[in-house]
C-alpha cells in the first residue's frame, strides 16, 4: 500500500465545503455539528435584519452555557443559518470581528421555501414561550403547583 496522495487533475481540487460533505452525510432532521461561522450564509430575505442593539443586548447578558445550536440548512453547496445570525454577529464582535466555531443544526433537503416555513415557526414559537415565561413585567413566573 502506498504512502503517496492521489493528484487530482488541475482545476478539481475539492473545497472545504465538499470534503465536509463527504465526511459526514446529513439527513433529517439534522446533524449537530460545530462549524467555523466563515463557512456560514447569512441575510436571507425572510430573515430579519441584524441589529447592531439586539446584538449589544445579547451580548450583554452573554452566558457561554446556555448557547443553542444555530439551525441550518446546506442548500446549494452552502450552509444558510434559517436561524442564530443575531448569534453569529455577537459572538463575531466579541472576537473583535474575527472568525468563531459555532454549534450547529444541519439539515439538508430544504427548498428555500421551507426555510423561511422553518424560521417563521421558529419565531412563532419563540414568541409564544417568551410571553408564557414572562407575564408582563419582565420577570419569570413559576406556574407550578
Amino acid at each position: 500500500m502506498s504512502n503517496r496522495k492521489k493528484r487530482r487533475p488541475p482545476g478539481t481540487e475539492r473545497t472545504e465545503q465538499q470534503n465536509l460533505l463527504t465526511e459526514t452525510q446529513y439527513a433529517n432532521p439534522g446533524v449537530q455539528r460545530d462549524l467555523s461561522s466563515n463557512q456560514l450564509t447569512s441575510g436571507l430575505p425572510y430573515q430579519r435584519p441584524v441589529e447592531p442593539e439586539d446584538v449589544d443586548r445579547l451580548i450583554a447578558k452573554w452566558d457561554d452555557r446556555l448557547l443553542t445550536p444555530l439551525v441550518v440548512s446546506f442548500r446549494d453547496g452552502k450552509f444558510n443559518v434559517v436561524d442564530g445570525q443575531h448569534r453569529i454577529a455577537a459572538m463575531r464582535k466579541m472576537a473583535d470581528g474575527g472568525n468563531v466555531t459555532v454549534p450547529c443544526l444541519i439539515y439538508t433537503g430544504l427548498s428555500y421555501e421551507q426555510e423561511a416555513e422553518l424560521y417563521f415557526n421558529l419565531l412563532i414559537y419563540r414568541y409564544y414561550h417568551e410571553v408564557s415565561l414572562y407575564n408582563g413585567d419582565g420577570f419569570a413566573h413559576n406556574t407550578a403547583p
